[in-house]
């Protein structure tokens, strides 16, 4: 969130994020969830979990960082930065969301 976001900073504040694809999700009563990409099983946080919710259609950093205090509580906006930049990284390296094309 701390860049331009252009398609080189796909972490920008005002970078446009989707959702990949997935061939199972499964969530459970304390929000993680497992997902199932292909023949890779990976386990989600309550984080993960709730940024696949929220892309249900394409948001920006901005927008999920205000929707995800709004959901989990308030932190230090560095810390959501942080942890919004690190849960989308990962989950673009899964494939279950990406940076939307301009």
């Amino acid at each position: 969130m701390s860049g331009q976001g252009d398609q080189s900073d796909p972490s920008g504040a005002s970078a446009v994020w989707q959702r990949g694809t997935w061939d199972d999700l499964l969530v459970d009563d304390a929000g993680e969830s497992l997902v199932l990409v292909g023949d890779q099983v990976a386990r989600l946080s309550v984080l993960g979990t709730l940024l696949l919710e929220l892309l249900a259609s394409p948001r920006t950093s901005t927008e999920l960082a205000t929707l995800v205090v709004e959901r989990l509580g308030e932190a230090p906006p560095a810390e959501v930065e942080a942890a919004l930049d690190a849960a989308l990284e990962a989950l673009a390296g899964l494939g279950v969301v990406r940076a939307a094309e301009s």
